[in-house]
């Protein structure tokens, strides 16, 4: 089976499995490592993942993959979330952080500002709407460069 293919059936069943279990799959990554290959599957849940989400996804999944030998070689299974430095680039990535403060930094300025950091508004196919101190700020998504959660220290 070639990569792209493998890709896509594995994430057909996790997305399978996640949604039996109130889950929903992010990403679905394969590659090898040394002769091993390397499955990560990373997830939500509204309200937060927990350890114990990530070790029963990982069993029913593992063996899943073990029943369809799906792949015929030694592998890890690394199920995770995707974290606050995940970019976000999808509706459904958008879907998941409405009103959470995001940072987005820009190919070119809006109002004299390359980056921008505010709370999820709304978005649509062409834009995404921050509040930015009280200010709503409208930005077209193909002026994005790069969209994340806001990490403050």
């Amino acid at each position: 089976m070639d990569h792209k293919s493998l890709i896509v059936e594995l994430k057909s069943m996790a997305e399978l499995q996640a949604s039996e279990m109130g889950l929903e799959v992010v990403a679905v990554r394969s590659k090898k490592s040394g002769g091993n290959h390397i499955v990560e599957v990373l997830l939500y849940r509204e309200g937060g993942l927990s350890l114990d989400d990530c070790a029963d996804f990982s069993r029913a999944f593992g063996d899943s993959m073990e029943e369809k030998n799906i792949i015929d070689s030694k592998y890890s299974l690394e199920v995770g979330s995707p974290g606050l430095d995940w970019p976000i680039k999808t509706d459904d990535d958008l879907r998941r952080v409405v009103g959470k403060k995001l940072e987005a930094k820009l190919y070119s300025a809006v109002d004299g500002k390359k980056m921008i950091v505010g709370e999820l508004q709304s978005y649509d196919e062409q834009t995404v709407i921050l509040s930015s101190d009280g200010i709503e700020v409208s930005i077209e998504r193909d002026k994005i460069a790069r969209l994340t959660q806001a990490i403050f220290i």
